[in-house]
This record gives C-alpha cells, sequence and structure tokens, in this order.
C-alpha cells in the first residue's frame, strides 16, 4: 500500500454540558446532604430523568472540589443502571477533572445499596486509582419515608465503604 493510503483521522473531545447551571445554584456535592440537593434540585429536573428509572450520574470537580461539570450518564430500568467505570472516567477525563462524585438513585425510595452498587463503586473506586483520580463519594438517593435512618440518601464515603 502507498504511504497516502494510511490516513489517520484527527480525534477531537468536546466538553458538553448538560445544561447551564447557575453558580448560586450548585451545591457542594462533596458533602452527601450537598449531593442530595444536587439531585433533587438539577437531575431530577434532566428531561431524561423518570422517576421510575435509575439514572446514573456524575459530576466532576477541580481541585478545590469545586463542580466543572456534571453529565446524565445512563438511564436504566427500575431496578438497575449500567455504570462501567469506562464512562465515568472518561467524562471526567475529556472535562480536566481531578475528582467526582457519582450519584443514582433508588426508585423503590430505600438508599440502601444492592450487592451491584457494592460492587460498581470498588470497580470505579480502582480504576479511579490507577488514573489517580480523587473518587470523593457516591451517593445513592432515596426518599427519607423509605430510609431506616430518615436521611433518603446512602453515602458510601460516610459509611466507609470508599
Amino acid at each position: 500500500m502507498a504511504p497516502d493510503s494510511y490516513k489517520i483521522r484527527e480525534v477531537r473531545a468536546h466538553v458538553v454540558h448538560e445544561q447551564a447551571v447557575e453558580p448560586a445554584a450548585v451545591h457542594w456535592v462533596t458533602t452527601p446532604e450537598g449531593a442530595a440537593r444536587f439531585w433533587h434540585g438539577i437531575i431530577e429536573l434532566h428531561p431524561m430523568f423518570d422517576p421510575a428509572k435509575e439514572a446514573v450520574c456524575v459530576v466532576m470537580l477541580n481541585r478545590k472540589n469545586r463542580t466543572i461539570g456534571w453529565h446524565f450518564l445512563t438511564l436504566g430500568t427500575a431496578t438497575s443502571a449500567m455504570c462501567h467505570p469506562r464512562e465515568v472516567l472518561r467524562i471526567c477525563l475529556v472535562a480536566g477533572a481531578v475528582a467526582f462524585v457519582v450519584m443514582h438513585n433508588h426508585p423503590s425510595g430505600d438508599p440502601t445499596p444492592s450487592a451491584a452498587d457494592i460492587t460498581a463503586t470498588r470497580q470505579v473506586r480502582d480504576a479511579a486509582r490507577a488514573v489517580d483520580m480523587a473518587f470523593v463519594d457516591h451517593v445513592v438517593i432515596g426518599q427519607p419515608a423509605f430510609d431506616a435512618r430518615g436521611l433518603g440518601w446512602f453515602s458510601f464515603r460516610q459509611n466507609g465503604m470508599l
């Protein structure tokens, strides 16, 4: 083959924001309470959000743990949502994040993590370590009425699971 036949296409990455968020509306998502407020005030308003299905969101952070963007990663079924570490880290790397928070909801209202949630969290944690990115927390959003603690959310970090 002639040298011209080897054409390599340039690949460019562009950061796409889900929606504009006023600075005053961006809560400190590095705390579980802040993550829950962000979920209820921003994610639940997203056109893709369906409260009857699990949804996964990634919030990207700068080195001072300030929100630089967020991404509605996936919408699943009533009982599960795919969350591969590659997809979580891809959006963080494209955005230039050095840290991130993963959030997802449980349509049942009970924020207690499932075995699949625990496994996925460990996989994302290990992948984040491999690229020296801080996995700040994984927060499961539920409803206070269905939470034995009455909080309506579960933090992997606060429960020593991250």
